[in-house]
């Protein structure tokens, strides 16, 4: 064999060796990477969850806090009719497909259309419970996902024990415009509906509904304003509470009359 063929070989097998060398670096380095992307998506989700109940994780929350404040939450998956699911896993149902389906489902259903066993089985409704210091539930979260006006928005919403009154709100995930259907992510939008009800006096079911900038009735328990120039954005999120509210119905029913 020459000289030529002999260093032409080696440099093949050099270069064989570096490659397989990168690729199990790259592999391990992509597996660690999916570890700490993993545990990022769960922190966030614990720390949107804490916000809805209006937890207080001050400005600068760390890891630890956000953990540490999420032992004061249990979860639990019921059907459409309330009824809690055995061995459901709760942790797989907040993925933005599933969530999405469910909303399909349950706009199917809000519509009129009947829905077979199959897809009526298919609708499993994830609940937060936040416990008080007594050890008593102090407030129910729900998670909702609607249509905005460039895609579909994702939240969460709480309830106090009185199942009526609004405790917090918060959408993490939304494709809004900047400035415009964007801002329901600020505090100021957010804080206009908590303390707000659901049901009126003789309790019969409303949602809360955001109106126009300016014309939300002040003295209105059952309306928020809106965001200048956003509304389809604001009537994205008048539907999703309305909707999500009810599917949860039963389930709330039962807790107030304590069939659960």
């Amino acid at each position: 064999m020459s000289k030529p063929e002999k260093s032409s070989i080696q440099v093949l097998l050099f270069t064989g060796i570096i490659l397989v060398i990168s690729s199990l670096l790259l592999s391990a380095a992509s597996e660690g990477l999916k570890s700490r992307k993993q545990a990022n998506v769960k922190l966030d989700k614990q720390r949107n969850i804490l916000k809805a109940f209006n937890v207080d994780l001050g400005a600068k929350p760390t890891a630890a806090g956000i953990t540490k404040a999420y032992t004061t939450i249990e979860s639990v998956v019921v059907d459409s009719t309330g009824t809690a699911i055995e061995g459901a896993d709760i942790t797989k149902l907040d993925l933005a497909k599933k969530l999405q389906n469910q909303y399909k489902l349950l706009l199917s259903e809000e519509k009129g259309t009947v829905l077979s066993e199959e897809e009526t089985a298919g609708i499993q409704l994830p609940v937060y419970q936040l416990r008080g210091d007594d050890g008593t539930i102090a407030a129910y979260a729900i998670p909702i996902v609607g249509d905005g006006l460039w895609g579909r928005i994702f939240g969460y919403v709480s309830l106090d024990s009185d199942l009526n009154t609004l405790r917090g709100i918060t959408f993490y995930s939304h494709k809004e415009t900047p400035g415009l259907g964007a801002e329901i992510t600020e505090p100021w939008f957010q804080q206009n509906f908590v303390g707000k009800a659901v049901r009126d006096i003789e309790g019969t079911f409303q949602s809360v509904k955001v109106m126009k900038p300016g014309m939300a009735d002040e003295d209105s328990l059952h309306e928020v304003d809106g965001i200048s120039g956003a509304t389809i954005t604001s009537d994205g999120v008048t539907d999703m509470l309305k909707l999500y509210l009810q599917a949860y119905g039963s389930y709330f029913e039962k807790i107030r009359k304590g069939d659960r």
